[in-house]
């Protein structure tokens, strides 16, 4: 098999953090051609402006680019960045390989990538995709041997590809420019229309980078944005023509293109926010912030919207539509969640919308406990970090076991708490337990609440750039609390806060004085003592007796 991979390197004029991750890459990529076993023959070119000199003569120099984004398009900040489909051009006769491999210049591969590729098409798939994993230490200090086997979390984009050569001679080409939303889709689209066997991997250890920046979010590159979008658009009719409608309809993430085109329009994405440091004034912002909860339920998330809306200047609710329950649950639950990313961008779009009505109002709160279950990577994927806040808030854990136990959920009785959380004894939840090992109800109660701290624990170790807030209910219920809460989150009190607090309790306790099934505090203590008993040792319950066990004792 002659497999053929070609990389858009940089110069030394590049950022930094760029130049930094090529060397990781070319490192990461002459270990992997170590590995090829005999039977498999791998050339890697490397594309980059002809002034930009690469120092590897081991990659095949290929400084093809004559032209960059800026001859196409007109810009307020000068970025020089590649065309995709010019890049691919220096993939050559298609002829000379069988498998042609793409991959960003910033994507770090596994010893053994190329036999993996070799087979991945050996067993018939003609197009595939595999996602990269996102490596959380810094550069400073860190082997590649080091980031090879650190811990690492999946990403729901696309920046590896891997095609025969009859499907390259099928693409089409668009002006979409590199390191800008969209430019994977011109391609994985492409893909999925021309293969005849088409495959995406996002759960394989194949490739992996190095933090999670996003620099594609920073609102000066707005007007890239727009010309990716255009290119998408005028890429989608072109496939329209050549595959059909119903065909190119059927591929994610489409339809805003295709509703454009029935109306003859540019499709309208909501631009990035402005960059912000974390110490945010609370007025004179020039586009909302967004505050949003990481939480169980049964928490005081209500009272905390009511909290925070009490502020002039903020536009507060509690599991804002749509609350993605339900169908999209069940789907984290069992699924992978890269299978159903993209159809979860629905609170994206509905998101965007809300933050276009919201005129004079500066910050946008929903203290939705589906956030960290069903939403959160969509929110990270699609706004910029800087503009986000979430406050983790939790509550005493007795009283939080207790009132899901009242409440009968995780029961027997069914209800609806299974449109609302994720048991442990489902596939995707992070801290599983299997069938015989559930003595009772607080054993799937515990489970489920140590789930959800290892899903946010995990969150706020990949969004370090996010404005994240601990808070307890039985502190935020108290003057001090409140206040220190509106201070971290860089928001106006009301003017008569304590009035507020008073106000907000009274309403809470009123809505939550029935119970289903009482049952002593004493007793919910002996059933968790038990549970840390027989799971106390497990790495992943650390999160859950941290924040739960040892804070509150």
């Amino acid at each position: 098999m002659r497999i053929r991979h070609v990389i858009s390197t940089v110069g030394d004029s590049a950022p930094k953090e760029l130049v930094e991750a090529q060397q990781l890459t070319l490192r990461s990529i002459r270990t992997a051609l170590h590995c090829v076993e005999e039977g498999i023959d791998v050339e890697v070119r490397a594309v980059h402006f002809p002034d930009e000199l690469l120092d590897c003569n081991w990659v095949t120099d290929c400084p093809v680019l004559n032209r960059s984004v800026l001859d196409v398009g007109e810009f307020e900040v000068q970025r020089r960045l590649p065309l995709l489909f010019d890049v691919l051009a220096a993939l050559g006769d298609s002829s000379e390989y069988d498998v042609a491999v793409y991959t960003n210049v910033d994507i770090t591969l596994q010893p053994l990538f190329y036999e993996l590729i070799a087979e991945i098409h050996d067993k018939g798939h003609d197009a595939t995709t595999i996602t990269r994993r996102t490596v959380h230490p810094g550069f400073q200090g860190a082997s590649l041997a080091g980031l090879s086997t650190a811990n690492s979390s999946p990403h729901p984009g696309h920046d590896c590809f891997s095609m025969t050569s009859e499907v390259v001679d099928s693409l089409v080409p668009c002006d979409a420019a590199l390191g800008v939303r969209w430019v994977g889709r011109c391609l994985l689209w492409q893909l999925e229309l021309a293969a005849k066997n088409f495959r995406h991997y996002g759960d394989l250890h194949a490739t992996f980078h190095v933090g999670d920046d996003r620099a594609w979010t920073d609102h000066r590159l707005a007007d890239y944005d727009s010309h990716n979008q255009s290119a998408a658009q005028g890429l989608v009719a072109d496939l329209i023509e050549r595959y059909g409608r119903l065909a190119v309809g059927r591929l994610s993430g489409t339809w805003p293109f295709l509703k454009a085109l029935d109306q003859q329009t540019t499709p309208k994405f909501e631009p990035p926010l402005p960059t912000s440091s974390r110490a945010l004034p609370a007025m004179g912002l020039t586009g909302p912030r967004m505050v949003f909860s990481a939480n169980s339920g049964r928490v005081g998330s209500a009272f905390l919207a009511s909290l925070l809306g009490a502020s002039e200047n903020v536009l507060s609710g509690h599991e804002r539509p749509p609350q993605m329950v339900g169908p999209w649950l069940r789907r984290v639950a069992f699924e992978p969640p890269h299978v159903s990313f993209d159809v979860r961008r629905v609170k994206a779009d509905a998101l965007r919308g809300e933050l276009g009505l919201m005129k004079a109002k500066q910050v946008y709160v929903d203290s939705s406990h589906m956030f960290v279950k069903t939403f959160a990577d969509v929110v990270f994927e699609e706004f910029q970090h800087q503009r986000l806040s979430v406050v983790a808030l939790r509550r005493n854990i007795i009283d939080v076991a207790r009132s899901f136990f009242e409440l009968d959920f995780f029961g027997p009785s069914g209800g609806q708490w299974h449109g609302w959380m994720i048991p442990p004894t489902a596939p995707e939840s992070t801290f599983p337990l299997a069938a015989e090992e559930i003595a009772d109800q607080f054993d799937l109660i515990f489970g489920y609440l140590a789930d959800i701290e290892n899903r946010t624990e995990r969150l706020r170790q990949e969004t370090p750039a996010v404005n994240w807030v601990d808070a307890r209910l039985e502190e935020i219920t108290t003057l001090r609390g409140a206040t220190e809460l509106f201070e971290q989150l860089s928001l106006k009190p009301p003017a008569k806060l304590e009035k507020a607090i008073a106000t907000t309790i009274n309403t809470r306790n009123a809505r939550k004085s029935w119970k289903n099934q009482p049952v002593p505090r004493v007793f919910v203590e002996k059933r968790l003592s038990e549970f840390l008993d027989r799971h106390g040792d497990r790495r992943d319950l650390a999160a859950f007796v941290h924040n739960h066990v040892t804070e509150a004792s």
